[in-house]
């Protein structure tokens, strides 16, 4: 997430990336080549070498195929009871797909790598990996903007008491509004959906999604005086498919 004011000043956003990786790769030439510096600030190439790893978007795209990286990591998950609303919800839209009914009990996440790619929780210190952009099956596919609030997947209701979870992985998620305002007009619409668009800060519904309909993360860029963001999609990133996904 970016805090940004417009200035308007064409070639400054690039001008800033070019030079920060040309330091970084200085940095990383010096540190190879001097035997002197490498012992003296060990810690901090470790630091370097993960932040490498990563995707160039933020999105740790990298971790997936690190033989390092742990499948499953046991600490990271909590067992919970899904709030009445919320299972009410669950239990009609399986019901429409003629799924099996759930049990009251779920794990919960605050990160989870799926489809190759990170998502976290919003209130958490995986907020950078809440974004998501979803598509919303029963409204003509209509794709939509939202942060993630929670992440879980149920246990099925099972008379014998197996604790056997659900394929299917949901998300609480608050939508991000369309600005909708007669003294702003959204610039961004008119270039489609790869520039983006407008929402409103604060406010939007909470909806209960299957991880399936997420398509990608999106940059968000905050305007505090105008009290809106600039949704920026990064669909590049969901063309990379993996069969698995791994919980955290």
């Amino acid at each position: 997430m970016i805090e940004a004011q417009p200035t308007f000043i064409l070639g400054q956003l690039e001008n800033t990336l070019l030079r920060t990786a040309g330091r970084g790769a200085n940095l990383c030439a010096l540190l190879s080549d001097d035997l002197d510096i490498r012992s003296t600030v060990s810690e901090m190439l470790k630091t370097i070498e993960a932040v490498q790893k990563e995707d160039i978007r933020g999105y740790q795209l990298a971790a997936i195929f690190d033989a390092d990286s742990p499948a499953i990591d046991l600490s990271k998950k909590k067992l919970i009871n899904i709030e009445t609303e919320i299972m009410h919800f669950l239990q009609q839209l399986r019901a429409t797909k003629g799924q099996a009914p759930l049990s009251i009990r779920a794990l919960s996440f605050e990160k989870i790598s799926y489809r190759g790619l990170q998502y976290g929780v919003y209130n958490s210190v995986h907020f950078s990996d809440s974004t998501i952009i979803f598509q919303n099956s029963e409204e003509n596919q209509k794709l939509k903007a939202g942060l993630l609030q929670s992440i879980f997947r149920p246990f099925l209701a099972s008379p014998s008491g197996d604790d056997s979870t659900t394929l299917e992985i949901y998300a609480v998620v608050r939508e991000l509004q369309p600005i909708v305002r007669q003294d702003i007009v959204d610039p961004y619409t008119r270039f489609g959906f790869a520039a983006g668009w407008l929402c409103e800060a604060d406010g939007g519904q909470v909806s209960i999604i299957d991880f399936s309909t997420i398509r990608c993360h999106f940059i968000m860029t905050k305007f505090a005086l105008q009290n809106m963001v600039h949704v920026l999609p990064l669909d590049q990133v969901s063309s990379i498919r993996l069969p698995v996904h791994r919980l955290f």
